[in-house]
C-alpha cells in the first residue's frame, strides 16, 4: 500500500519504476504529448489504416 503522503522514489514499483520516474522527471506537466513517427511493417500498416476510421469515431466521444 502506498500512502498519499509518500513522495519521491519508491522501492517496489517494479518494472514501471525506470520508465515512470524517468518520464515524470522529464515531463512538463499535463500538456499534450509530442507525436513520434512510427514505422510499421506493410501488414501492420494495413491493419492500422483499417482501424483508423474506427479510432476517429471513438475519439469523438472522448472525455
Amino acid at each position: 500500500m502506498v500512502s498519499v503522503f509518500d513522495s519521491g522514489f519508491l522501492l517496489g514499483d517494479g518494472v514501471w519504476e525506470g520508465h515512470w520516474y524517468n518520464a515524470a522527471h522529464q515531463g512538463t506537466g499535463f500538456g499534450k504529448p509530442t507525436p513520434k513517427p512510427i514505422n510499421l511493417s506493410p501488414t501492420l500498416q494495413k491493419i492500422a489504416d483499417q482501424a483508423q476510421p474506427i479510432y476517429d469515431e471513438m475519439k469523438r466521444y472522448a472525455i
